[in-house]
């Protein structure tokens, strides 16, 4: 049959995959625009992954086959290809960096640049967001991942081949072996992990190595019928993803899906048939594919700039300019930097030798640089140096001082501080980070009204709740035992007042957090294993600490933010950007469980409730800063100036659950 797939030209250069990297690249523009329908426009990196696998893969065979695959001409390769768009990136990027970014910003940034350069930016962000969550939109350098995943890939990729040629053994079944571990992995860490599934590379192997299977089908001349039907099987796959799939709703091992359409479409292509193939051999695809890597740096360093800049959700005006600055920078990389580096090209290895190596020496030195110049008084106006100083100091802010005698083990006692000249507990400031946010203005009123001392006990990302567990959520290790302590300590030394704070979202929200993208964990009894809700289990937590004696103070949630406050202060004071908006319908989706729980405590009478949000919230948005000092010392955290305020203003509450006066 004419339209049987037969291999017969694998050295030769595949245009219709050239154009599948012209559709890989526009969806995930797509996606980064924000534009509509393309919530799985994040698939395009899937394509990515297996197109290069592919490639590179049918490369190396058939140096296999020839007896002439080199280690040192593969890696050679490799960095022709990858590291002068990637280093001339990296330093425009570090350039508009040191002038847009906070200091805080602008440290992490350097720390990323580094790690993008030397390919380990997958661990690198593995620990610090979501990819997918609005945090993402303010790391420049967040596209990165990939390219560390590909590059750690074909580090061991053609030492395997190697082995196994000398082995003797047909290279796919190994191919297949690493597929097949890969996948489980995938499988099996997303259950666990999202963010170890998306960023860990033996989570992603899988996907590159689909495009060495093709490659290995290839080499072996195995021939499918119907093309033209595989073909467009294929693109209705890839469609299909980039129309239905979203990356907060779907496991990342569902992936299956876009690279098994992928392969379709590429095992398609060798018959040189079908409209498929002509699609995506047209001149116009063809050239966005050639240039897709050039696009795919550039694209996401633009957008994130553009957004800090003009603090407000991407406009068609915006989409239009960005893509348009986009293709601009692009074509200007791949014809002056991408193509003449290229193996192959003029120029000799030692000269793209000696140059990548003194670009690669300058991306090193300028990020260490503006690392130690983040908050360098030239790179801040007076006022934003002032704001950033506001942060967490305000005249007179109460210090605590370590108690290593109030609760057991050593782990435990670096969670407790106490305040007060001596060792009375009169009160107890439990909860995470959010407590030792607002525990020293709070300790502060409580020691001003007439309590003689007291302590907090605060261990960052543990909610303060007694005897559950929590599911779905990666929470500190150790919480519940630390919570477990807590209250034992409490009931055994009887302090007048208890008072809980936390990120309480964090265990009780249907809406994933505005800044880390994270969801909301699943609450369970220890006990039982019988899953609660969040009123079910803080109302059982207050109950235990007032049949000890305690009267009960709760503060409600925080409004959290998208984006790093006195970042966006600093911007605004340095005439770069004006301050985006929090909307109040924002906090009341993420937190309506949370306001449903503290209102069914309130109703039975065993506590009181503060609400922060009520003092910075309005009728439709909420205040992050007071004239220009920040509210906020990140995301979610309140500064001092923010906790002083929010305590002002519920002095009456505060003394009414305390039942202290001032002498």
């Amino acid at each position: 049959m004419k339209d049987d797939i037969s291999v017969t030209a694998r050295a030769g250069r595949r245009d219709d995959v050239d154009g599948l990297r012209a559709v890989a690249v526009l969806v995930i523009l797509a996606f980064h625009l924000d534009a509509t329908g393309f919530d799985g426009g994040f698939v395009g990196v899937d394509i990515f992954f297996v197109i290069s696998g592919f490639v590179i893969t049918r490369t190396l065979l058939l140096e296999l086959e020839a007896g002439q695959l080199s280690l040192r001409q593969f890696y050679v390769r490799r960095a022709r290809r990858i590291l002068p768009a990637l280093v001339v990136t990296l330093l425009l990027s570090l350039v508009a960096g040191v002038v847009i970014l906070s200091p805080e910003e602008l440290r992490e940034f350097s720390e990323s640049a580094i790690a993008a350069l030397f390919s380990v930016a997958n661990f690198f962000f593995h620990d610090r967001t979501n990819y997918f969550a609005n945090a993402g939109h303010y790391r420049p350098l967040l596209h990165t991942w990939s390219l560390s995943i590909e590059e750690q890939f074909y580090l061991l990729f053609p030492l395997l081949l190697l082995a196994t040629a000398r082995r003797r053994v047909a290279p796919v079944y190994v191919i297949a072996g690493v597929v097949a571990l890969s996948f489980a992995y995938c499988v099996i860490s997303g259950r666990y992990s999202e963010n170890h599934a998306f960023y860990m590379p033996m989570a992603r192997f899988w996907e590159i190595g689909a495009g060495a299977l093709i490659a290995s089908a290839e080499a072996a001349g195995v021939a499918f019928r119907q093309p033209r039907l595989l073909g467009a099987l294929g693109m209705a796959g890839i469609v299909a993803s980039v129309l239905l799939m979203n990356g907060h709703a779907i496991e990342t091992w569902l992936v299956v899906v876009p690279v098994a359409s992928t392969a379709a479409v590429i095992l398609s292509g060798a018959a040189a048939t079908g409209p498929v193939y002509r699609v995506l051999c047209a001149a116009p695809v063809l050239v966005v594919g050639r240039m897709s890597y050039s696009l795919y740096l550039v694209h996401w360093p633009l957008i994130v700039f553009w957004r800090m800049c003009t603090a407000r959700p991407l406009g068609v005006v915006d989409q239009v300019l960005i893509l348009a600055a986009t293709f601009a920078l692009a074509a200007l990389l791949w014809r002056f930097v991408e193509k003449p580096f290229r193996a192959g090209g003029a120029m000799s290895n030692g000269s793209a030798f000696r140059a990548i190596t003194a670009a690669f020496a300058l991306v090193v030195g300028v990020s260490i640089a503006a690392r130690q110049e983040a908050s360098a008084g030239w790179r801040l106006s007076g006022p934003a140096r002032e704001a950033m100083k506001a942060i967490d100091r305000v005249e007179g802010r109460l210090r605590c001082r370590g108690d290593a005698a109030w609760l057991p083990e050593e782990q435990a006692k670096r969670a407790v501080c106490r305040w007060g000249a001596g060792e009375a507990t009169d009160f107890v400031i439990w909860g995470d980070s959010h407590a030792g946010a607002i525990a020293p203005e709070l300790a502060s009123h409580l020691l001003d009204r007439g309590m003689r001392g007291g302590v907090m006990v605060s261990y960052a990302n543990c909610p303060p709740l007694h005897d559950i567990d929590v599911r779905g959520r990666r929470i500190k290790t150790g919480c519940a035992v630390q919570n477990e302590r807590t209250v034992a300590a409490i009931i055994e030394r009887r302090p007048a007042l208890v008072v809980l704070a936390g990120r309480w979202a964090n265990v009780a929200s249907d809406v994933r957090a505005p800044g880390d993208g994270e969801p909301a964990g699943r609450i369970f009894d220890r006990s039982t294993g019988r899953e609660m809700s969040f009123g079910e289990a803080l109302i059982r937590t207050v109950e235990i600490l007032q049949a000890s004696g305690a009267r009960v103070l709760v503060i409600g949630q925080v409004p959290e933010v998208e984006f790093n406050v006195p970042a966006a202060v600093v911007r605004k004071l340095r005439g770069l950007s004006s301050l985006p908006t929090v909307e109040v319908a924002d906090f009341q989706r993420r937190q309506h469980r949370v306001l449903d729980g503290l209102g069914r405590l309130e109703a039975l009478g065993v506590a009181t409730v503060i609400y922060p949000h009520r003092l910075l919230c309005g009728a439709r948005t909420c205040a992050i800063v007071e004239g220009d000092r920040p509210l906020y010392r990140d995301d979610d955290h309140l500064s001092a100036l923010g906790s002083a305020r929010v305590i002002e203003a519920n002095k009456h509450l505060i003394d009414a659950a305390a039942g202290a006066k001032k002498e």
